[in-house]
């Protein structure tokens, strides 16, 4: 991976880092793989979100 710099056009365009791969066929299977990962990610991020929604709940209800 090659992490754009800030002043760099892909950067700007929104894009953070470039792959380079040795075929359009290549390119969509990491295209692919990338997409998987980041919903995998995601879904860490969600499940991190409702333990913290339970954690200040539960909080809360302490203070009742």
């Amino acid at each position: 991976m090659i992490v754009t710099t800030a002043d760099y056009k892909a950067n700007k365009a929104g894009q953070d880092g470039l792959f380079t791969v040795c075929s359009q066929e290549c390119g969509q299977k990491m295209k692919t793989a990338l997409a998987k990962e980041k919903d995998t990610f995601k879904e860490f991020s969600d499940i991190d979100r409702l333990n913290e929604i339970i954690l200040r709940f539960s909080r809360n209800k302490d203070a009742l």
